[in-house]
């Protein structure tokens, strides 16, 4: 009997496929990252466009009148002698997300907030803040587990090790991920009376309702924050710990007073636009300076809150921005949310040259 010679690839032939496919791999693999890249930012849009939604839904239902960044939970006001109490976070933070969303609610009594001085919140009230189960809305897929957690939230969900402000059995009325945050303009924060105790400002806040924004196709409302939480931390106001700090605002203006100092602190009283003559307030990467501040044991601490707006989606590359004659500036694009609904996908340096797209004037602080 003839024996059948079994035919076989030679090593050559073999090496030949093997290198066609790596070949293939390499030419597809960065196509592959661009599209899924692609698709990041569009569901990113997506969700910030229904966080713009809610928004309207909620101005319809509060008298034109946009929400609070973020305020302390139980935060009463006394309009007669203009004191507010508490002065720190003892129970916690209720933030926009839960408000607009409908799991936490407040009064707006003559332009204030009032609620319980010693919130007692049930079993039931709590349940929507304690996993992320319906909060999907305000995450987004390009940042690291949809987006940063709250200061003060259930144990399994902190970044870095950090821990609750307020004690391990308070949590924040906040989404439990928050990948977007809002225009400080546009949304007040909790010093609504000026010269808080421990705090110094010159000038409280004060609520703002949509019909001021004369410019509400030019103006933004909401956009996304950076997605690693040693990019938002700050220092408490009860213990000094460093905490997360993802309820932060953000501005398209700057403070001076006796010395430069940021708007959200300070409340110094002078206000300047970021573009107005101030060009170089905004980093062009703040990443490096955030990670060397965290790495010395230190907090981020820039000249403009628009270095906490992120810059997630796109091929990371470097260059110049028009308006403004430094390089270096990191070109990769976020998602921002107009105040008419509409949202754009483009880097923070676009929203303050030519134009200051972050409102004509602050106008959640009051003046007088």
């Amino acid at each position: 009997m003839q024996m059948m010679k079994r035919k076989a690839f030679t090593l050559v032939e073999l090496l030949v496929v093997i290198g066609i496919i790596a070949v293939l791999v390499g030419i597809l693999l960065p196509a592959l990252a661009k599209a899924r890249d692609q698709a990041n930012t569009i569901k990113c849009a997506s969700n910030l466009r229904g966080i713009g939604q809610a928004f309207a839904q909620y101005l319809t239902e509060n008298k034109d009148t946009f929400p609070p960044s973020n305020f302390f939970t139980g935060l009463q006001v006394n309009t007669a002698n203009q004191t507010q109490a508490p002065t720190q976070p003892i129970y916690g933070y209720t933030h926009w997300s839960a408000l607009i969303s409908g799991t936490a609610q407040w009064e707006n009594a003559s332009g204030y907030i009032t609620t319980s001085a010693a919130p007692v919140m049930t079993a039931a009230q709590l349940a929507p803040f304690l996993n992320t189960k319906g909060w999907e809305q305000f995450q987004c897929p390009a940042l690291l587990n949809g987006g940063l957690p709250p200061d003060n939230t259930y144990p399994s969900n902190h970044d870095l090790g950090l821990q609750n402000d307020a004690g391990p059995n308070i949590v924040d009325l906040q989404a439990p991920r928050l990948a977007y945050t809002v225009n400080e303009a546009l949304c007040p924060r909790s010093y609504l009376v000026a010269h808080i105790p421990g705090i110094n400002n010159v000038h409280g806040y004060n609520f703002v309702r949509s019909g001021r924004i004369q410019h509400s196709a030019e103006t933004i409302l909401g956009a996304e924050l950076w997605g690693f939480q040693a990019d938002a931390m700050t220092t408490s106001q009860i213990n000094g710990n460093f905490i997360s700090n993802s309820r932060r605002p953000v501005s398209g203006y700057i403070s001076f007073g006796t010395t430069p100092d940021k708007l959200y602190n300070s409340l110094t009283g002078i206000y300047t636009a970021v573009a107005d003559g101030y060009e170089n307030q905004m980093s062009p990467n703040p990443e490096p300076g955030f990670e060397a501040a965290v790495a010395a044991g230190g907090l981020p601490n820039p000249n403009t809150t628009l270095d906490f707006v992120g810059r997630n989606h796109g091929a990371h590359s470097f260059g110049m921005v028009g308006g403004d004659t430094r390089t270096g500036w990191d070109l990769r694009t976020t998602n921002f949310l107009f105040v008419d609904g509409h949202v754009e996908t483009k880097n923070v340096a676009d929203t303050v040259y030519p134009k200051n797209q972050w409102g004509d004037e602050m106008y959640s602080l009051q003046q007088n």
